[in-house]
């Protein structure tokens, strides 16, 4: 290849597996302080692949200098949540995964545990 032009190519893939442990909240009453919350736990498996090829050069032309850059992109990203969330719904067969309110001005800890029987 003449020493004007030149070929690049950039390449990343990410394989991700974590754990995402989150509550968040829906609404707040600002009279009685009550926070209707949601329960997200998942694992998580997310994948992301890029790469890119450039292609970069000079020329002439009569009295004109030119430089050209062209390109491709490509990338993809995958993601599967395997737990349970209601956010949106509860697994089949299984009740809704509720958590009590809790009181803004009196907030107070608890434990979400769930038995055999519950």
């Amino acid at each position: 290849m003449a020493k004007d032009w030149s070929v690049t190519n950039r390449f990343a893939f990410f394989n991700n597996l974590y754990a995402q442990r989150i509550t968040d909240f829906t609404s707040v009453n600002e009279i009685t302080g009550l926070i209707q919350r949601n329960l997200w736990d998942a694992n998580t498996h997310r994948t992301f692949l890029s790469s890119n090829l450039d292609l970069n050069g000079k020329f002439e032309t009569g009295p004109l200098n030119r430089a050209v850059l062209l390109g491709t992109d490509y990338y993809t990203e995958t993601d599967h949540d395997f737990g349970v969330s209601n956010f949106f719904s509860s697994l089949p067969g299984l009740p809704p995964i509720v958590l009590p309110p809790i009181n803004l001005f009196f907030p107070t800890a608890f434990r979400i545990c769930q038995t055999a029987g519950e």
